[in-house]
């Protein structure tokens, strides 16, 4: 690997999903820039990562994409990655809620809890009678005057009632975020929601009047898993990327950004993109913007774990007739989902032999940073034996751990990032993306890299 020039325009610090993206676009769309990406690990994708082991594909992070935003299907595409995309199985489309160690199946046509299909909703057991009425009776809910932010748990209460929220858009949300739905910003994760109820006046009309595309719930991978993506990108990126790279701090000096390595090296730039959590970006900005570390250590974020589980199929008396499983809202144990990875695409576990991933996350009785893989095993089994009928032991298992990955996007949230970005303009040439700062998911970190790219300053 090539050692980078002393002085560039742009070093990106972090090669994760969205330090990756943010230099395919550069070398897309402002060639003439000079970058580099530095990564603190001796292999880039950041969570994403993917491994075979013993027959099983096992995903270290995020196992698949949806292809709603351009900017993701134009990645795809430049990458020559189209022949190598494969969709979820579509005779296993479907999602269990499991409460009181029973599985009961998701109404099919939800758009984020939200039914498109009511006639489904009303034929489904996870609602009373009560409950039914209550969300047939969003249209004429009154829309909300006050636009300060709310969080999505009152949000979905007022607009669909209690029982659509513990039911159906619970279930479904409340584990993707780590946050309870009560603090959850709704501008910050769903802003589109808030939209419609503002322009339509109800949730069910928008619905009707902007038809979600049948394909919008389907995923997509790649045979060998989401590692093709990062791969692909390495290779594009050749000598740009450099990987073991640690950084001690940062400074600003004369217009420049110097970057400084623990051996000290330093690295001079124009602009500096931070593609990192906001607990590191902190760290090195601590002595040259320590009103701006300061606040981003106030960013919060919690941790959690998977666990993979390699299982006969015999042993494993549930159909598995869908992709999995997520808990009732609130959950009353770390158990938050699980995904049937075997059932959702092809290829990821041996003939006869089925694989899934337990997520977990803290909860009163476990803490999931100070468990050991033992303790998170036996949590994971405990919470699926009776529901999804499993018998013995599995022939195979692994642990993912997530220390502090998951920001919380709080009420209140993108006063708190505007704020931050108010302290940043301070100082010329610094940039960050990434999860910390709004874009959760593969296809929106590739997105808000290429509206930094697009919106980038090239004086």
């Amino acid at each position: 690997m090539e050692t980078p020039p002393s002085n560039l325009d742009i070093v990106i610090l972090g090669g994760g999903i969205s330090g990756l993206a943010c230099g395919f676009w550069l070398q897309k769309y402002r060639p003439e820039q000079s970058f580099c990406i530095w990564e603190a690990k001796a292999r880039p994708g950041g969570r994403i990562g993917s491994r075979r082991l013993e027959g099983y594909l096992l995903e270290a992070g995020p196992d698949s994409f949806v292809r709603q935003r351009p900017a993701m299907n134009e990645l795809v595409s430049e990458l020559g990655l189209d022949t190598r995309v494969c969709a979820s199985s579509p005779q296993n489309a479907g999602t269990y809620v499991c409460g009181r160690q029973r599985l009961q199946a998701l109404p099919q046509g939800l758009h984020l809890g939200i039914p498109t299909r009511p006639w489904m909703v009303a034929l489904s057991p996870l609602l009373s009678l009560g409950g039914k009425l209550r969300l047939a009776m969003e249209p004429w809910i009154p829309r909300r005057a006050n636009q300060q932010d709310e969080s999505l748990g009152s949000f979905v209460r007022r607009r669909l009632g209690e029982e659509a929220l513990q039911h159906l858009i619970g279930p479904l949300v409340g584990g993707i975020f780590g946050t309870d739905l009560e603090d959850l910003s709704l501008r910050a994760t769903f802003a589109h929601l808030a939209d419609y109820e503002q322009k339509f006046g109800s949730l069910t009309r928008a619905l009707w009047n902007n038809p979600v595309p049948p394909a919008a719930g389907n995923f997509f991978s790649f045979p060998n898993g989401m590692q093709e993506l990062v791969d692909a990108l390495q290779v594009r990126l050749s000598s740009r990327l450099h990987t073991s790279m640690t950084v001690e701090k940062l400074g600003y000096q004369d217009g420049l950004w110097q970057v400084y390595s623990p051996s000290g090296g330093r690295l001079r730039a124009r602009q500096v993109v931070l593609a990192l959590p906001a607990s590191e970006s902190a760290r090195l900005l601590k002595s040259c913007a320590p009103a701006l570390s300061g606040m981003l250590a106030g960013l919060s974020s919690s941790s959690a774990a998977a666990v993979h589980l390699g299982w006969s199929r015999g042993r494993v008396g549930h159909g598995l007739r869908g992709y999995g499983l997520v808990s009732r809202y609130p959950a009353r144990r770390s158990l938050v989902a699980c995904t049937w990875s075997s059932q959702k695409f092809a290829g990821r576990a041996p003939l006869q032999e089925v694989l899934m991933r337990a997520f977990l996350r803290d909860s009163e009785s476990l803490q999931v940073d100070e468990a050991d893989d033992q303790r998170l095993l036996c949590e994971a089994l405990s919470a699926l034996r009776k529901p999804l009928r499993l018998h013995g032991q599995p022939n195979f298992w692994r642990v993912e751990r997530y220390p502090g990955a998951f920001p919380h996007y709080h009420t209140g949230y993108l006063e708190r990032i505007q704020s931050l970005n108010t302290q940043r303009s301070q100082f010329p040439g610094l940039h960050w993306v990434g999860p910390a700062f709004g874009s959760g998911g593969v296809p929106a970190c590739v997105t808000q890299a290429r509206q930094w790219v697009e919106g980038l300053d090239s004086a």
